[in-house]
């Protein structure tokens, strides 16, 4: 074992020593069949390969619809369920802003609120005394995000596009 593991690290060794002395052809042959010999001195970056097509900032509004998607709790009373099912649905917006660093790799900070609301007439309630009373019953809720978030984003061959991810804490 020892002898096939010596054999490897001298075929290794043998080709880092050969390709620190490989050094490119420097020769043009053109299109008459004449040949130029020359040697690089200096390789300036084209400004056009080096040009980034991407956007490298993302600011998006958004809002619209929404529907929770947590179960409601068993300890929630019968005549209260359908209740809190409404709760569930509301209106969300977002704002979001984002930087990336390279194509489909960035970072960024959102804020996220989502609202509902819901309204019960002729609840009743029982006081430990015994007396009972009778009135409405209404929720107002507001749940808020807001934090950093890494992103990722494929675009489409036309880069007009893309598909976005977001994983956050906040």
């Amino acid at each position: 074992m020892t002898h096939i593991k010596m054999k490897h690290f001298l075929m290794v060794l043998c080709l880092c020593i050969f390709s620190i002395s490989l050094q490119a052809q420097d020769l043009i042959v053109t299109g008459e069949g004449d040949s130029l010999n020359y040697k690089i001195t200096k390789v300036k970056k084209d400004p056009i390969s080096m040009k980034e097509i991407y956007p490298h900032f993302r600011l998006a509004l958004t809002g619209g619809w929404s529907y929770l998607t947590a179960r409601l709790s068993d300890d929630t009373p019968a005549e209260f369920k359908d209740y809190s099912k409404e709760l569930k649905s509301g209106f969300h917006y977002d704002v979001d802003f984002s930087y990336y660093f390279v194509e489909q790799l960035g970072v960024g900070f959102k804020y996220h609120e989502f609202l509902s609301s819901n309204k019960m007439d002729n609840v009743y309630a029982t006081y430990p005394d015994g007396s009972t009373e009778y009135g409405s019953m209404s929720d107002d809720i507001r749940i808020n995000f807001i934090g950093p978030f890494f992103s990722t984003r494929f675009f489409n061959s036309t880069k007009k596009n893309c598909l976005l991810m977001d994983l956050g804490l906040g």
